[in-house]
C-alpha cells in the first residue's frame, strides 16, 4: 500500500519512484499542498537535533598570573 511504503519519504522522493515505476498521480506541489493540510509535511515530521546547553567556562586563579583569558564576544 501507498501509505506504508512512502510513510517516512518525502513527497519528492515518492513522486519521482512512482513516475519512475510509470505512475502519476499529481505534481509534486499538489501532493504537498495535500499533505500540508493535515500536518503531514512540514519541519515537525522528522526529528530534529538538539544541542547540549553551552557552559561557561569558570577560569581559576591558584597563583598571580596563572590565568589568562581573553573575551571576544560583544
Amino acid at each position: 500500500m501507498l501509505n506504508e511504503r512512502f510513510a517516512d519519504a518525502a513527497p519528492a522522493t515518492a513522486y519521482f519512484t512512482l513516475l519512475d515505476e510509470g505512475t502519476y498521480l499529481a505534481s509534486v506541489s499538489t501532493v504537498c499542498r495535500i499533505l500540508r493540510e493535515p500536518g503531514e509535511v512540514g519541519a515537525n515530521r522528522r526529528r530534529q537535533a538538539t544541542h547540549p546547553p553551552r557552559t561557561v567556562p569558570e577560569l581559576v586563579a591558584d597563583v598571580p598570573n596563572r590565568v589568562w583569558a581573553w573575551d571576544t564576544r560583544r
